[in-house]
């Protein structure tokens, strides 16, 4: 029974990490990268322009677009 709050407690420290790391090389490259499923509708598939569309994609531009305060 202790391995799973251990295992629990080992996944959210390594999240924790891993996304603190992402948000450092966001801020020093400027660049916010998106991957997404090209077949998932309606959350995520390409356009007829072959462009990046759907639910998710919009979620992603909008936290693009939010800025930290100065």
């Amino acid at each position: 029974m202790l391995k799973l709050p251990l295992l629990i407690a080992a996944l959210v420290l390594g999240s924790h990490t891993a996304s603190a790391g992402t948000l450092d090389r966001i801020r020093e490259s400027g660049t916010f990268r998106i991957g997404y499923r090209a077949d998932a509708r309606p959350y995520s598939y390409q356009d007829r322009n072959g462009q990046p569309a759907g639910y998710i994609i919009d979620l992603c531009t909008e936290v693009a677009a939010l800025r930290e305060p100065v």
